[in-house]
């Protein structure tokens, strides 16, 4: 499933987000995915039954520990 489209909103049943990047194409060049943006595709794990869990593919670099605590208790700045 596509980034973007669990970045925005759609909420499909599922149990585990595996991330094979945290970079994304934002139409000019390719940047790193924010910490906001990255917990919001985390936290689309698991929404409609319990906590679901995220991490790395295995060609991926995994996050460092700030970041997975960042994630796992999300406290992000909007606009």
């Amino acid at each position: 499933m596509a980034t973007d489209a669990i970045g925005m909103g759609l909420n499909p049943d599922i149990h585990h987000v595996a991330f094979a990047d945290d970079t994304k194409f934002d139409g000019h060049q390719s940047r790193p995915l924010t910490a906001a943006e990255l917990g919001q595709i985390a936290g689309r794990a698991g929404r409609h039954a319990r906590n679901g869990t995220f991490g790395v593919t295995g060609g991926t670099e995994g996050f460092d520990e700030e970041m997975v605590v960042a994630l796992r208790n999300p406290r992000f700045r909007t606009g």
